[in-house]
């Protein structure tokens, strides 16, 4: 397992530049695919928004910001089915969780992320709890669990 995370750093280290410390923090969840190119620039452009105080976004009880983000340019953009869980500053941030929700409709989304945000104030960022409690639509990324 441990040198299945080196090799995906070694990886995304090649395709993207990463440090150690970029990788840990944020560079995970692009460097595994998680996000993609379209959803990795939405996020990274509403996260300076929050950080800024221009937008409002949901947090959790432990500080994290829960930004809903979708593709840019691509072939389902405007659709918001990933939250990504992030904290730090706009030069230093740390992605800490992505929740992929299977939805493509923005109405059934908004209800899925209210269910969401209610199940984290809930069970206080109880990972097994929390999905327990929303069903299979929702898929969880850990960062602890990409970490080198």
């Amino acid at each position: 397992k441990r040198v299945a995370k080196a090799l995906r750093f070694r990886k995304a280290k090649e395709r993207y530049g990463y440090t150690k410390n970029q990788y840990n923090n944020f560079g995970w969840a692009r460097g595994n695919e998680i996000l993609s190119a379209g959803q990795n620039k939405d996020f990274t452009s509403k996260f300076a928004q929050a950080t800024k105080g221009l937008a409002d976004f949901p947090k959790t009880p432990n500080g994290d910001y829960m930004i809903a983000v979708g593709e840019i340019y691509g072939e389902t953009e405007g659709v918001n089915d990933i939250i990504v869980y992030a904290k730090g500053t706009i030069s230093n941030p740390v992605i800490t969780r992505v929740v992929k929700i299977d939805l493509d409709n923005e109405t059934t989304l908004t209800v899925a992320r209210g269910e969401l945000r209610y199940f984290e104030h809930e069970l206080q960022n109880d990972r097994t709890r929390i999905l327990e409690a929303v069903g299979e639509l929702f898929t969880f990324y850990n960062s602890d669990d990409y970490k080198v």
